[in-house]
């Protein structure tokens, strides 16, 4: 398949061309859950999109990425800055463009804003269950710091 990609920065006015991306990844992550897909099921994008609402354009940085030949997009990043420290909010590459850099690229310019921005620190969650997405970071030198550990109610 032949590709033609176009990253560009989007703003928050912006933000419903994820959309499709975005429930993509929570559906991947809601597939790929053996102990919480329940709770992947109940995430809505606009209350989730809500929190990044009120920041100010030079604390947010989202990316999308877009093929030109099929008129589709096919990856975004979004990531958020305070006076120190990064955090790679949510990142998603469709499975039919996964190894072709393009996650690697969005996370490289990502760390740049980061890094251009003075924030010498950056932090992500990844789902523990997400074993292919944690070799990914590691590769790109995040380490795992502590773990979150869950104890569901019968009901849930």
């Amino acid at each position: 398949m032949k590709k033609m990609l176009v990253y560009r920065d989007i703003t928050f006015k912006e933000i419903l061309l994820i959309k499709e991306l975005w429930e993509r990844n929570r559906d991947y992550h809601q597939q790929i859950s053996k102990s919480f897909g329940n709770l992947y099921k109940e995430l809505i994008f606009e209350d989730r999109m809500i929190g990044f609402a009120g920041l100010d354009k030079d604390r947010i940085k989202m990316t999308l990425v877009e093929d030109v030949l099929s008129d589709e997009s096919v990856a975004y990043c979004i990531s958020v800055r305070n006076e120190m420290c990064g955090e790679v909010q949510t990142l998603h590459v469709i499975e039919e463009y996964r190894g072709c850099g393009i996650g690697k690229s969005l996370m490289l310019d990502h760390m740049m804003w980061f890094k251009k921005n003075d924030c010498n620190d950056v932090k992500l969650n990844v789902s523990c269950e997400n074993k292919n997405t944690i070799a990914f970071y590691e590769a790109l030198g995040f380490r795992s710091n502590t773990i979150e550990m869950c104890l569901m109610s019968p009901e849930s």
